[in-house]
């Protein structure tokens, strides 16, 4: 009733935009709710078979089907991711550790720092952070072409391991053919994020769209041709791989279906928990072996605290 009330009150006193951010909100905390009560089963990835297993974070399996064929060929089928966001899908997949598998992540999430409980560095051979050494300060991300080179490099050095090659895209920000650019959507000094200049374009787009304040149709628009870019690259390495490659996603994204908006977590709608799952054999598999854990990696600290949370900050993370 309280919600209610503060709604009312504040299309009482002409403030619209914020009185749809709270009834969003509202309405997102009813559905949240109802999957709550439900069990969620998705697919266990380390137990599928697989040599390379290619991410695309937050992509969703319609938007994937309608545009992988200009780029990839394969058997399409579908699965349910475990998770609605990178670190739900994390920690529910990934519960040991894996000496047979490397790796590659522009994704902060999975790295040497502990995030929401999971810390990639202790379940995984080896982890090569792209986020941390190929980040573009101008975009504010991991490019997908610096993601394939990575991933090539890698499978050149460990031929005897499984790897996991996770592209930012088609994840915000949105740097295809459709661009939204801060100065677009002119900086609102009223957003969270604006505090001590810690304004993003990916936070600050989610936020509009909540507020009805954003064409979606463009955002919908931004993020097939993010989807287009990473593709182009995920045709490049996969034409330089050989064994069974699966391409497939953490979980998908919303853009306003059952009053969900972007991917929170425990939220198992259709747009959010149905993946791609490509399944691409070409080429000789080879032997894959599992290696002993080494010694632990210490939790990174100070000025590399302050890259992840401005990292994660542009990726619409963090407020």
């Amino acid at each position: 009733m309280k919600s209610l009330l503060r709604i009312m009150i504040l299309l009482l006193r002409g403030r619209p935009h914020e009185a749809r951010r709270y009834w969003m909100k509202l309405l997102l905390s009813m559905v949240k709710k109802y999957y709550s009560l439900k069990t969620h089963v998705g697919v266990d990835i380390m137990a599928e078979d697989w040599d390379y297993l290619i991410i695309l974070d937050a992509c969703r399996y319609d938007f994937f089907e309608d545009a992988y064929k200009g780029y990839l060929d394969g058997r399409l089928e579908k699965r349910i991711s475990r998770g609605t966001t990178t670190s739900e899908w994390l920690e529910k997949n990934f519960t040991g550790y894996y000496g047979d598998t490397v790796y590659a992540s522009a994704n902060p999430h999975c790295s040497d720092h502990t995030i929401h409980g999971f810390r990639g560095v202790d379940h995984f051979f080896r982890i090569e952070h792209v986020w941390k050494e190929s980040w573009n300060d101008q975009l504010d991300t991991v490019e997908p072409a610096a993601m394939t080179e990575a991933g090539l490099r890698l499978a050149a050095e460990h031929p005897d391991k499984r790897m996991i090659i996770h592209y930012i895209q088609p994840h915000g920000p949105w740097i295809g053919k459709t661009r939204i650019s801060g100065d677009e959507i002119s900086k609102d000094v009223s957003h969270p994020s604006a505090i001590e200049g810690k304004w993003t374009v990916d936070s600050q787009v989610w936020e509009l769209v909540r507020q009805g304040r954003f064409d979606v149709k463009k955002l919908i628009q931004a993020d097939k041709d993010n989807l287009d870019l990473v593709l182009g690259e995920v045709k490049r390495l996969v034409s330089k791989l050989s064994g069974k490659i699966v391409v497939s996603a953490d979980h998908g994204e919303a853009f306003g279906e059952k009053f969900v908006i972007g991917h929170p977590p425990g939220v198992y709608i259709r747009e959010l928990a149905e993946v791609p799952w490509l399944v691409i054999e070409k080429g000789k598999r080879t032997e894959k072996k599992a290696s002993l854990r080494t010694e632990a990696v210490e939790e990174v600290k100070s000025k590399e605290d302050e890259m992840l949370t401005e990292r994660l900050r542009a990726l619409g993370y963090m407020e």
